[in-house]
């Protein structure tokens, strides 16, 4: 070992253990000695430190703080301090590779060293295994509020530096940003390159439930098209039955438009509402489109972004985990929440726990399957769903059974004939009653001969 790289070692474990500084520093007999299992870990630290001579060590050193954690159990955390350091050793090291180490520093700390991850990924990582002990030991609602993390960085000095780490939804957007620019061949030009050609669509807004707090505070804004025999198509049928993701995206960005233009007369109105709108998976998974669709979102939203809910709509079945947070980051700096649409026998949630989705959702109105069925699929994506922490709703809900059924089932928010009729525009926060639905359906049958 080079006297270079043990300074840099000295200062690292004299910084994190104060009573091993006098030790390194004059070899006194009093000072605290380090342990077995210090010099291992020094050993080890030392190879990686070998590995990076003359450059500066980040992205790779963190200090899981569990204090907040300690806090929060109390005399449970005392009780318990055996099981759960042994808990927390066994997530940590399920998240280690051969190259990587971990070290306890004291009750309430770990020392974690992740060798040769890529810039902002080492972050991320420490960030996720903190969540996952904080969710082992105090549950999920807590867990988001007691996480900890320091970055322990070197400089080319030699310095140590102990700074708050980013937290996950900063270090996400921080990736998508460098990932866009990398695949990026050039900046998207400020107008729009292809005219818009869907004059014969027209639009229509859903009032959604929140089912918990009894209000209709978003209005979900509908593409509609009357065909050639008198019959509404919604949504990207509008489009037909196979459309190309050019057309996918055109209407897209008409409906951005469509919305800007009725959020307008919203805040106008000093209306409270938020417009949710739809975007297909095609106009995120090409770089160029969704760089162009977000830069004509800024534009004509200006700074009222914070009303717009995004729902990803076609998504693909198995979509990759980083997939998922490229598209979620992008659209969250951009929206006040996202949600995301699947088919109600959808049942592979835990990819979407972490990826900041508000809630993931289905459309039963076109769903030809019986009623039966159909509500036995409602209560096993709900479970689903609920099992993974996510928030759900339900679009289209179209008779008095499904409704039921969707309330008894425990979604978050519903829309559909069954609760309201739709509108041309979207209208202020309002409170809604559970029993006008049934009570509009006693009256319908009280009506009939």
């Amino acid at each position: 070992m080079t006297d270079q790289l043990q300074t840099v070692i000295e200062r690292i474990l004299g910084t994190l253990w104060p009573g091993l500084k006098s030790a390194y520093q004059n070899g006194a007999e009093d000072s605290e000695q380090p342990t077995k299992q210090l010099t291992e870990f020094q050993i080890r630290l030392n190879s990686i430190l070998k590995a990076h001579k003359g450059e500066e060590l980040k992205d790779q050193v963190y200090l899981l703080d569990l204090t907040k954690i300690k806090d929060h159990l109390g005399a449970k955390w005392d009780r318990s301090i055996e099981k759960i350091h042994i808990k927390v050793e066994g997530i940590i090291k399920a998240h280690l590779t051969a190259r990587d180490l971990f070290i306890r520093r004291d009750d309430a700390s770990y020392l974690v060293v992740f060798d040769a991850l890529p810039h902002l990924q080492g972050h991320l990582k420490a960030n996720v295994l903190n969540e996952e002990i904080a969710r082992a030991l105090v549950g999920v609602k807590e867990a988001s509020s007691l996480i900890c993390v320091m970055d322990v960085a070197i400089d080319k000095k030699g310095e140590v530096l102990i700074s708050k780490a980013p937290d996950k939804n900063q270090l996400i957007a921080e990736m998508v940003d460098k990932a866009d620019q990398d695949r990026a061949v050039a900046s998207p030009p400020a107008g729009y390159e292809t005219p818009l050609y869907l004059d014969d669509i027209e639009f229509i807004y859903r009032p959604m439930l929140v089912t918990r707090t009894r209000v209709v505070s978003t209005y979900v804004c509908i593409p509609v098209h009357k065909d050639k025999l008198g019959q509404y198509q919604s949504g990207y049928s509008v489009l037909g039955a196979t459309p190309s993701p050019q057309e996918l995206f055109e209407l897209d960005h008409l409906t951005e438009h469509v919305a800007a233009e009725e959020l307008a007369k919203l805040i106008k109105n000093h209306a409270r509402s938020l417009i949710a709108l739809p975007v297909h998976f095609e106009t995120l998974a090409n770089i160029q489109r969704r760089l162009k669709y977000l830069a004509n979102l800024e534009s004509i939203m200006q700074n009222n972004t914070d009303r717009i809910v995004f729902e990803m709509v076609g998504l693909p079945e198995n979509i990759p985990q980083p997939r998922i947070l490229e598209f979620t980051s992008s659209l969250r700096r951009s929206s006040r929440a996202v949600i995301a649409r699947f088919s109600p026998d959808h049942g592979n949630f835990p990819a979407y726990r972490t990826a900041g989705l508000h809630a993931v959702g289905i459309d039963v109105f076109s769903q030809t399957k019986s009623e039966r069925m159909l509500i036995k699929d409602i209560e096993t994506f709900v479970s689903n769903a609920k099992e993974n922490q996510l928030r759900t709703y339900a679009h289209g809900i179209r008779s008095i059974s499904l409704l039921t059924a969707a309330i008894c089932t425990g979604f978050d928010y519903l829309d559909g004939y069954a609760l309201s009729s739709i509108a041309t525009g979207a209208l202020d926060v309002q409170g809604f009653s559970l029993a006008a639905p049934y009570l509009n359906y006693q009256r319908s049958l009280m009506k009939k001969p």
